[in-house]
């Protein structure tokens, strides 16, 4: 985003502003709901405020436009490879040496573009790691009582909870309880039903 100095030109606006701004303009409406569902380990402790609501939704909105610059990244990619895979003689490739070194030919061009890219997707990365940390925070500040509970969830409801931590033990014993009612049991039958081959990988 970018603001306006009065002189005419434009300048990126400030990581704080930003956010506040976006988070301003967040109407109830607008609001993204978590595809979270409850389970049956799960304990819920309150419902989510507008605060909340609203961090949580920019926060789906900034990785929606993280995976759009992200895409077309790999298409900028795609287009470099499918170039220099055309380049076959010593004479094209010192063409395209040349062009990509000149400024305003398509090949440079490209290449700058390339490059703007991904300095948008670092950013945006940075940008949507931390107001998933102010997301998460909010609602630990909130709810001191989930400050301890390793595992924290909001959910489609808007309610948040948090979930029991299961052990390995448990999730082997579920693994043998699904092959027992599936009529199997055998080494063999558990190495198929966990996608392993002869060497355990």
């Amino acid at each position: 985003m970018t603001q306006n100095n009065g002189n005419g030109s434009t300048a990126p606006i400030g990581v704080h502003e930003e956010i506040s701004q976006r988070l301003a303009v967040i109407t109830p409406e607008q609001f993204v709901a978590p595809d979270l569902t409850r389970g049956e380990n799960d304990h819920i402790v309150a419902i989510a405020t507008d605060g909340i609501k609203r961090l949580f939704t920019l926060r789906t909105l900034l990785a929606d436009e993280l995976d759009e610059i992200a895409a077309n990244g790999r298409k900028m990619a795609m287009q470099n490879l499918l170039t220099l895979l055309k380049v076959s003689t010593e004479e094209e490739i010192g063409r395209v040496s040349k062009e990509l070194q000149t400024p305003g030919s398509p090949l440079s061009e490209q290449h700058e573009a390339v490059k703007r890219n991904s300095n948008d997707l670092e950013l945006k990365t940075s940008l949507v790691e931390l107001v998933d940390k102010m997301c998460w925070l909010e609602v630990r500040r909130q709810h001191p009582e989930l400050t301890a509970r390793p595992t924290v969830g909001v959910y489609s409801d808007w309610n948040l909870g948090w979930r029991e931590e299961r052990d390995e033990e448990e999730d082997i014993e579920d693994v043998f309880r699904i092959l027992r009612i599936s009529g199997h049991g055998s080494a063999s039958d558990l190495s198929a039903v966990l996608g392993l081959d002869g060497d355990g990988h």
